[in-house]
């Protein structure tokens, strides 16, 4: 994958399913994190999103 423009060249982002993505992804920014990828379509698979939580660190949230 083409990683987003601020990311670094090489990372690792690990995954976790949830129900609801936008609502998921609205609870981690309400929370102080920060949305790095809004939610994002993978034709025949299902959506994902990456923020970064108040620290910094990345994460990705999938919807199958």
């Amino acid at each position: 994958m083409e990683t987003a423009g601020d990311m670094p060249e090489s990372y690792m982002i690990f995954y976790v399913q949830v129900e609801d993505l936008k609502a998921s992804l609205d609870s981690a920014v309400a929370l102080g994190g920060q949305a790095i990828m809004q939610p994002t379509p993978i034709p025949g698979v299902g959506s994902f999103a990456i923020f970064s939580d108040p620290v910094g660190n990345n994460m990705g949230i999938f919807k199958g």
